[in-house]
């Protein structure tokens, strides 16, 4: 029986958080979510391969620009 009432109690709750993120205001739109995503596929971690790789790490950025 407990088990029962928890368990309609957790549906009522996310009915609940449904309802209202519907009144949220969305922030990000596409184009934010492009910028993110290119920032994450260019991060930080790259530059010690690029520093490795010394003045041939052109050759590879190159090919990979187009190709995004």
């Amino acid at each position: 029986m407990e088990s029962a009432e928890l368990h309609q109690q957790f549906v009522e709750a996310e009915h609940l958080v449904e309802v209202r993120s519907g009144e949220l205001k969305k922030e990000l739109r596409l184009g934010d979510l492009v910028l993110s995503q290119a920032l994450y596929i260019i991060g930080i971690q790259w530059l010690g391969t690029a520093g490795l790789l010394g003045s041939a790490h052109v050759m590879y950025w190159i090919p990979a620009v187009l190709f995004f």
